[in-house]
């Protein structure tokens, strides 16, 4: 059916008249219009540290969403500034006046990391770590957790040296790393973090061992006399315990088992508890 409404149609005002589903129209006329959307505004260090703080509104589960803002977001006020700094020497972000920009090496990383592990570029990930931090401050579990999220991180590590090269971008189109930025990037690759190092370090000083060159340089040697030496190097003294144990039997309650074999977490229960 065709409406005989058109009659009724106001052109000065703009006004329809009223429509009912499913009824046929008369169309008089297409007109093409040429226009542009408006790109959203560059990140400042400020608007980028705002929404990293609010990185909740980037989650559609509503439950994520309300822990990360429940925790501020992803990163801690010291790590968020300085993750910034550590990108932009990196060359994965420019800056230009106050404002930010990602590189064509920062372009390719993230693509490269949403194909091969995109955990790593996924903000719920953050989330649900802090969704299992709760459960382990209600109930404790933590060595649990520090387990989980070892063996997590060690898989992401797996996933990452057998993934192929990212491609960077060229003039107009992806071309492949050349060999000598491969060997570079091998060489980096295979340097243990700071972080690695310092809790090797820890480790080896609780031990009474003395680190290896291999430990400090090599990736790989780093990460193995971690995984072989964590269990021992977390695990309580028996002062510590002797000490956990006289508190709780004053006050009438049980030493958790995971504080027995993590000296971060007794030390936690006896702060809390002394």
């Amino acid at each position: 059916m065709t409406t005989s409404a058109d009659d009724d149609f106001d052109v000065d005002s703009g006004s329809f008249p009223l429509l009912m589903d499913g009824e046929a129209v008369q169309i008089t006329g297409v007109k093409l219009e040429s226009k542009k959307t408006k790109p959203p505004n560059a990140y400042t260090e400020g608007t980028l540290l705002t929404d990293m703080k609010a990185a909740g509104k980037f989650v559609t589960d509503p439950a994520l969403r309300k822990m990360l803002s429940r925790v501020s977001g992803i990163g801690t006020s010291a790590t968020r500034a300085k993750t910034i700094e550590e990108l932009k020497n990196d060359k994965f972000i420019s800056v230009t006046g106050k404002k930010l920009k990602a590189t064509d090496r920062g372009h390719a990383l993230i693509a490269w990391l949403d194909q091969v592990c995109p955990d790593l570029t996924d903000v719920s990930t953050t989330a649900q770590w802090e969704a299992r931090l709760d459960l382990v401050e209600q109930s404790g579990g933590g060595a649990t957790f520090e387990k989980d999220i070892a063996e997590q991180v060690r898989n992401w590590i797996e996933i990452l040296k057998k993934a192929p090269p990212p491609l960077i971008p060229g003039s107009g189109a992806h071309s492949t790393q050349t060999n000598s930025s491969k060997e570079k990037s091998m060489t980096e690759a295979k340097k243990p973090t700071e972080n690695m190092v310092a809790f090797a370090s820890r480790l080896a000083k609780r031990l009474n061992q003395q680190l290896s060159p291999d430990v400090l340089n090599d990736f790989d040697a780093c990460r193995k006399f971690i995984d072989a030496n964590k269990e021992a190097g977390m695990r309580p003294t028996e002062k510590q315990i002797a000490f956990a144990e006289r508190i709780a039997k004053e006050k009438g309650v049980s030493l958790p088992e995971d504080a027995r074999s993590d000296s971060r977490r007794i030390s936690e229960w006896i702060d809390a508890n002394k």
